[in-house]
């Protein structure tokens, strides 16, 4: 199951990442990126058998998506994903 559950983060954040690099809100970019980081490396520690950070980074890593769909929800508007062909 955490193989799945993993696959499926990476995907989704993936993708969330992607759609929000064609916006021009560099502080959500880098939330993005910081976000992508933290998962690979609480994966990273999972690999590793760290138990005891582990535990501190899952928490991290979920407070980190957290505010990173919180962000994308109330801080963007519809036009910050519209490509320019489309205006």
């Amino acid at each position: 199951m955490v193989t799945v559950s993993s696959t499926l983060t990476m995907l989704g954040l993936f993708y969330m990442t992607v759609f929000v690099f064609r916006t021009s809100r560099t502080w959500l970019k880098i939330l993005c990126v910081g976000s992508m980081l933290l998962f690979y490396f609480t994966l990273f520690l999972y690999g590793t058998g760290n138990w005891s950070l582990l535990a501190i980074m899952q928490k991290i890593a979920f407070v980190s998506f957290l505010f990173l769909v919180l962000a994308i929800e109330y801080r963007t508007t519809v036009k910050d994903f519209q490509r320019a062909s489309e205006e």
